[in-house]
């Protein structure tokens, strides 16, 4: 499956002539926002609340996008249609524009949307389970998804070195969020994830949506301290879904097994 061609501010082009000028803000200051969202058969059930969030970071960081969500699907679809592809994942960019000094806002933002294969995490990690490793950080804007990622990348080659998917992020104590997946914990019954210097997810939002299926899931502090006690611990993420965490640094999370109330969320989110 070939992504060839990309939109750019207010034209398709092929990939290979898609060019960001230096004087933009995105490469500039780091000056920009992103999304990113699967496509299966031209479709995604939360398409708008992707688009929504999107907006919502643009509104945040000042960023005018000038894009409805109805215009945003329209291209979204072109898209895919200009690539004769039915299925991928597209990431949608938007940064603060060409400026002038290197510094100061233009009124015209860059808008950068590709297309790309949706890669599945390995298969055995939703039966085996993964590990995070823990870092004392807290994004600037927890909430916004910028593409700020100087922190995770450069611990990125001690991640690999300890066989962790992920970071696990910590502020004052208190537990939040991965660099890519938001986190949740299991105290005996209870499903938990933070509510405080999130980025609100979407996978996360849907699982938060599924307490009528009788599972126990809401939004509160872990501390550092409550880790040994978790009974179960996954992430969640476009990308991987729900996945089972079943270590954290040296901690043990239960008995090193998958959970059942993990694998019955799996069962019920993994599906898309």
């Amino acid at each position: 499956m070939a992504f060839d061609i990309a939109f750019l501010n207010d034209k398709f082009l092929p990939l290979s002539e898609i060019g960001i000028s230096p004087m933009d803000l995105g490469i500039q200051r780091g000056y920009g926002v992103f999304d990113f969202f699967k496509i299966k058969q031209l479709k995604n059930p939360w398409l708008q609340w992707y688009l929504d969030r999107l907006q919502q970071s643009c509104q945040e960081a000042d960023l005018n996008l000038n894009l409805s969500n109805e215009k945003l699907t329209e291209l979204i679809g072109e898209l895919l249609r200009q690539n004769h592809v039915m299925d991928g994942a597209v990431k949608i960019i938007v940064t603060g524009g060409i400026s002038t000094d290197g510094y100061t806002k233009p009124q015209k933002t860059t808008i950068l949307m590709i297309g790309m294969p949706h890669t599945l995490p390995k298969h055995e990690l939703y039966f085996s389970g993964t590990r995070l490793i823990t870092t004392e950080y807290k994004r600037d804007v927890p909430h916004v998804k910028t593409t700020n990622y100087l922190h995770s990348i450069s611990i990125l080659k001690k991640t690999k070195k300890m066989e962790a998917i992920d970071v696990l992020y910590h502020w004052n104590g208190s537990v939040s969020e991965s660099s890519r997946c938001n986190f949740f914990g299991v105290f005996e019954d209870r499903i938990v994830t933070p509510g405080q210097d999130v980025l609100e997810g979407i996978t996360r939002k849907r699982v938060l949506s599924l307490e009528d299926r009788g599972l126990l899931i809401d939004e509160d502090d872990i501390r550092l301290h409550d880790l040994p006690l978790l009974r179960e611990a996954f992430i969640t993420s476009t990308t991987k879904g729900v996945m089972p965490v079943v270590q954290i640094d040296q901690i043990r999370i239960g008995n090193g097994r998958v959970g059942e109330k993990t694998k019955r969320l799996m069962e019920l989110i993994n599906v898309f």
